[in-house]
């Protein structure tokens, strides 16, 4: 992709992309586990989706404070400041998308668990939690320090202070962005979707109400600021506490 014109090939990249993990997925489940597709009554699709609607509604959530920001900044901004923002919340978004794989792949194992043994599910989140401190906060210690390197070499010319502030302020959701999935899976195998949609969309409206003034008043660098509060305050932090709270009072029961 090297202009306005190859547009049409970003689309083709990202469908690609879905469409041969689906295919690769599904053969699998047929080959290894003997899955395969069939019709359901009216009431099994109506109990799936009520099940499902927190998740979902969750899901649409999300975008009211990452998508949001971008186009809010694209209003009250120059391009040059999107453009720097837009590479900072790049970098930590594709960060996330490698490192969210570890709780993705154990979250079937982790069901399984609960069902099995809730005492072993509550040893096996903490080992899994310590793991990914022991290696997220090097890496977000790296992120902070060498951040214009990061910059220099993505951006192909050196990094401007301003792009290298963003990342720094951000630098921290690189660290914590993959325990926001993993306290997601765990509220979810804990039937707790409801809380889960209430975190998520309260933190949307809040992001919604605070963006256009913060950005009116303190730039792009405060839209970083608030950027680090919702994501890593609002979303994982009050994840965290009621994981983390249930926890501590062994409450693991449904």
């Amino acid at each position: 992709v090297k202009s306005a014109e190859d547009l049409y090939l970003v689309f083709i990249f990202y469908s690609l992309g879905s469409i041969v993990a689906g295919v690769w997925a599904y053969t699998v489940a047929i080959k290894k586990f003997g899955v395969h597709f069939s019709l359901q009554s009216k009431d099994a699709y109506l109990y799936y989706l009520k099940e499902s609607w927190y998740i979902f509604t969750s899901r649409v959530g999300v975008q009211l404070y990452q998508s949001a920001n971008i186009i809010v900044l694209g209003f009250l901004a120059s391009d040059t400041i999107l453009g720097y923002y837009s590479i900072v919340d790049k970098i930590i978004k594709a960060g996330g998308a490698i490192l969210v794989s570890l709780p993705k792949a154990v979250y079937p194992y982790f069901s399984r668990l609960y069902k099995e043994s809730i005492s072993i599910f509550y040893i096996r989140n903490t080992q899994v939690s310590l793991a990914l401190l022991a290696i997220m906060i090097p890496l977000g210690i790296t992120v902070y320090f060498y951040a214009y390197e990061i910059l220099t070499l993505l951006m192909g010319q050196d990094a401007p202070v301003l792009a290298v502030t963003l990342l720094q302020i951000l630098a921290p959701l690189f660290t914590f962005t993959v325990f926001a999935s993993h306290f997601t899976n765990v509220l979810v195998v804990l039937g707790e979707s409801k809380l889960l949609n209430k975190i998520i969309i309260t933190a949307g409206i809040v992001n919604l109400i605070l963006v256009f003034p913060v950005i009116n008043f303190f730039n792009v660098v405060g839209l970083a600021w608030l950027s680090l509060f919702i994501r890593g305050v609002m979303i994982i932090g009050v994840k965290g506490y009621y994981v983390l709270g249930k926890f501590r009072r062994r409450d693991l029961s449904l």
